[in-house]
């Protein structure tokens, strides 16, 4: 379909959340694109399959009364394109994320090439690797079946072999899919999707066909180690909506209205990221981080290149299994037992959306947030090894940051939880609407570009994190600001402390760094001397001169203090 932007006046985007569906309405307003309102409805979970179209209809029914307009027809269908009367709207656009991680088995040849690439596209969503299977896999044939059969996958993605290359590893491997499928009962057999030698496609979909649902795509290995193709991405996404489809009466003949395929929030979040490379035209790479109630997207990406890893936990659900009490705890300013930490972690799993009411909730809360951060970087940098720990923007997105009246808490638990080094800019996004700008940019790409340039995410400050070797009380960077009024003003800054500039709000400001023995701004350049422009946000310029990793004392006085002094400094 050839969108024209001209036609949409009005758009209304949905996201579905594991326990909430939000609607956004945007229309033209003096020829911009502007967000008019925001629907909301909790769900909750129901053995009625019918819950969450239940919920979409609650939260669209909420929209119209905030807006005194109607986009659900008598017979419940949305009202599209929109009509004379105002009623309904020209584009409707559908974001989903978290829900049951589908299981994934990936069948291919190279280690190194196709199955890489596999194991990227599956990380990229709400699915998870349970088994590889590779053609040097040094088990025998019956121990590989086996092991498929024993992980239980809904899919088997199958990979491989180059086109117009060599035939028969691929087919040997062809044929450990299909052994797989016949062991197992009908019902019971996995989804296949093929994305592998596309001249062996028909020959090898055919005798999948007859045993298993079957999916073709292009040919994984021949997409950029660094990112993955969109039309392979599409074709996935494709077969996770089937699977939400059958799970969840009511959606697909939903889903029929909206102006493109229903897309998970975690692909919106990549897209957002190659948004944000092409603005800042940086050398380093964009940081977008997405944090929701039971999963947390992060997604870089640099020179139109992206990468995207789904971790199952966030705010609510998915953490207490596996979480490391004691790395949360060490950034709680305060005396709290392990029990009663994991007591009120398993409490906001049966009872999600509430507010953090006490004092010892909203520690735990804080350092909940630096936890999944730290998390979500380091696993994927193992998946990713090039990614460092320069970032130029880093915005992290979603509505527990809503929920945090002081923005300097959530510029701490940033600078914590990631622990940049060099500078970077900090930005925030409350509403949890970056994924579905992201989604919406396939569509409308307009209409993205002009919701960022109206305010809606938040620019917290400009942060500068230096590397130093020397010890702690140190000097290591002479600062010197040149203000619009002509005044100078001069800092010192010392190793261990965090310092807080004020400067003009949006306003460009000229700073000149000269760092000190054993200490630099960029490795790379190692620069003693230069100057810049940065931007002043909503709390100005933040130096954040501790180590790196952050050194966190072991005992829990000397903790309590150190915590409570940087919090002190950034306010």
């Amino acid at each position: 379909m050839d969108f024209k932007t001209q036609e949409f006046k009005s758009v209304v985007a949905i996201n579905i959340d594991i326990n909430q569906v939000k609607v956004f309405l945007f229309q033209i307003v003096a020829g911009q694109y502007s967000l008019i309102a925001v629907g909301e409805s909790e769900l909750y979970f129901q053995h009625d399959p019918s819950f969450i179209i239940k919920g979409i209809h609650s939260a669209l029914y909420h929209l119209e009364e905030i807006t005194n307009k109607r986009f659900i027809a008598d017979d419940k269908q949305f009202i599209i394109p929109s009509r004379k009367d105002g009623t309904g709207a020209d584009q409707l656009i559908l974001t989903y994320n978290g829900g049951k991680f589908l299981r994934v088995a990936i069948v291919g040849i190279m280690e190194d090439s196709s199955i890489r690439n596999a194991e990227q596209l599956v990380n990229s969503t709400y699915s998870k690797v349970v088994e590889i299977i590779g053609l040097n896999d040094p088990r025998n044939q019956n121990i590989r079946i086996d092991s498929i059969i024993r992980a239980d996958p809904d899919i088997i993605l199958f990979c491989g072999g180059s086109d117009q290359g060599a035939s028969h590893s691929v087919l040997q491997m062809a044929n450990i899919v299909s052994l797989v499928c016949k062991s197992l009962p009908f019902e019971k057999r996995p989804e296949i999707i093929y994305a592998a030698n596309i001249e062996l496609q028909e020959k090898i979909c055919r005798n999948f066909e007859k045993i298993a649902r079957t999916h073709t795509t292009k040919n994984i290995i021949s997409s950029d180690k660094n990112e993955i193709e969109p039309d392979i991405r599409d074709d996935y996404n494709r077969v996770i909506n089937e699977f939400r489809y059958r799970e969840f009466s009511g959606i697909k003949d939903f889903c029929s209205f909206c102006s493109t395929s229903p897309m998970p929030r975690s692909h919106g979040i990549a897209n957002m990221a190659k948004f944000f490379s092409h603005i800042y035209k940086s050398s380093k790479e964009v940081l977008l981080i997405d944090i929701s109630s039971d999963s947390t997207t992060m997604a870089t990406a640099k020179s139109g290149h992206t990468a995207a890893k789904v971790i199952p936990f966030g705010t609510d659900f998915g953490y207490l299994a596996e979480m490391n009490i004691n790395l949360l705890k060490k950034w709680i300013p305060k005396p709290i037992s392990n029990d009663d930490i994991k007591d009120y972690l398993f409490q906001k799993t049966l009872f999600t959306n509430t507010l953090s009411l006490t004092e010892n909730a909203q520690l735990i809360d804080r350092g909940l947030i630096r936890y999944i951060l730290s998390t979500a970087l380091q696993k994927i940098k193992s998946s990713q090894p090039s990614i460092g720990n320069s970032f130029e923007p880093i915005i992290i997105s979603g509505d527990i940051f809503s929920q945090i009246p002081d923005e300097r808490d959530i510029l701490l638990s940033v600078l914590d939880g990631i622990q940049p080094e060099g500078i970077t800019t900090i930005i925030v996004d409350k509403l949890g609407i970056a994924g579905t700008l992201g989604a919406i940019a396939k569509a409308n790409p307009l209409l993205p570009v002009q919701i960022i340039d109206s305010g809606i995410f938040t620019n917290l400050g400009t942060v500068i994190c230096p590397v130093s070797k020397q010890k702690g009380g140190t000097d290591i960077i002479n600062l010197r600001i040149d203000r619009s009024n002509g005044e100078q003003d001069r800092y010192t800054v010392k190793k261990g402390n965090i310092l807080k500039i004020p400067l003009e709000l949006g306003k460009s400001t000229k700073l000149d760094i000269q760092c000190l023995k054993d200490t630099t701004i960029d490795r790379s350049k190692k620069k003693r001397f230069f100057s810049i422009e940065v931007e002043g946000g909503q709390h100005g310029l933040i130096i954040d001169a501790r180590s790196r990793p952050i050194a966190i004392a072991e005992d829990g006085v000397i903790r309590t203090n150190q915590l409570e002094n940087w919090y002190k400094a950034i306010k």
